[in-house]
């Protein structure tokens, strides 16, 4: 049975489940790998297993692959749910940026990570009941809620009225049916919220052997979560009283906007503009040469 909030991406004729669960715990650090002090922030990965800008010309290609790919899954644990006490406990032992593999020199990626820090640095020592109930609390206003009209899927975002449950949705679908994939918690969740979008592309990369295989990361980012992830992140960093949240939502931006460019500079995919689908319902546009003409009743239907 899946945990509250958990989502889960499977083969439909498969009986073995691809869970993307929030990331494995260790013993030391709850939800995130092990480090062995704070002062120096080592990485877990060891620094000649981080990337930096020319992460595609290593020679680990499919481990980097990887290791972006653990990368994507935490920043889907920031959104899957709220964050319990051990969590902020871990995530105040093992600061998030020692555990991408990732390493962010974007302007946006390093005052994201300066954020999360101060976010969790401002926190009481000791977390007590009230501040755990102003997270879900705060949680729940963001993704459950849509109190800041900050609603976590890209319908929302890119349908012409706002609504729910519309042509992205079907297109991202069409995307996990195409790798085998159905999401199994859509009455909880659609195939087009932000968790699963990034734990799909975290997908992506845990099975990249090859550049067409980042060829096609690419063109899910360029054509749907870059497309709506930073207005969504704005919104929500103008809009909650709590710097966590705010920090998380810009921190999946910068990262994801940061990824990109690495796909376009080293694996050489340059960006492309996703192509617009026809609306139907669309009315014609008038031009200069068209005549316009008085409604006069009766001469017309008036529907």
């Amino acid at each position: 049975m899946l945990e509250p909030g958990e989502t889960r991406l499977s083969a439909p004729e498969d009986p073995l489940t691809l869970s993307l669960s929030p990331r494995r715990e260790r013993a030391d650090c709850g939800p995130f790998p092990d480090a062995e002090d704070n002062s120096g922030v080592p990485s877990p990965l060891g620094e000649k297993d981080r990337m930096r800008g020319d992460f595609m010309t290593q020679s680990s290609a499919s481990g980097i692959a990887s290791a972006i790919a653990a990368d994507l899954e935490l920043l889907a644990a920031l959104h899957d749910r709220e964050p319990s006490r051990e969590w902020l406990e871990a995530a105040r032992t093992c600061p998030v940026q020692a555990q991408l593999g990732l390493v962010l020199e974007s302007v946006d990626g390093r005052a994201a990570l300066i954020a999360f820090d101060a976010a969790l640095g401002a926190l009481p020592l000791e977390l007590g009941e009230p501040e755990i109930d102003d997270f879900a609390a705060e949680y729940a206003n963001i993704y459950l809620r849509f109190l800041y009209r900050a609603a976590p899927c890209e319908s929302v975002w890119l349908d012409e009225e706002g609504l729910q449950h519309q042509a992205p949705m079907f297109q991202v679908n069409d995307w996990y049916r195409r790798h085998g994939l159905v999401s199994q918690d859509w009455a909880k969740r659609s195939g087009d919220h932000l968790v699963v979008e990034l734990r799909f592309l975290a997908f992506l990369f845990a099975q990249a052997k090859n550049r067409d295989d980042l060829a096609e990361a690419a063109r899910f980012l360029d054509g749907h979560l870059l497309r709506w992830v930073g207005p969504f992140a704005r919104r929500v960093a103008a809009e909650t009283p709590l710097p966590y949240f705010a920090a998380s939502a810009l921190l999946t931006q910068a990262y994801l906007e940061e990824l990109r460019d690495h796909l376009e500079k080293a694996a050489n995919l340059p960006r492309k503009a996703p192509v617009a689908e026809p609306v139907e319902s669309a009315k014609p546009v008038l031009t200069c040469a068209d005549e316009v003409r008085p409604y006069v009743p009766g001469a017309a239907p008036s529907w």
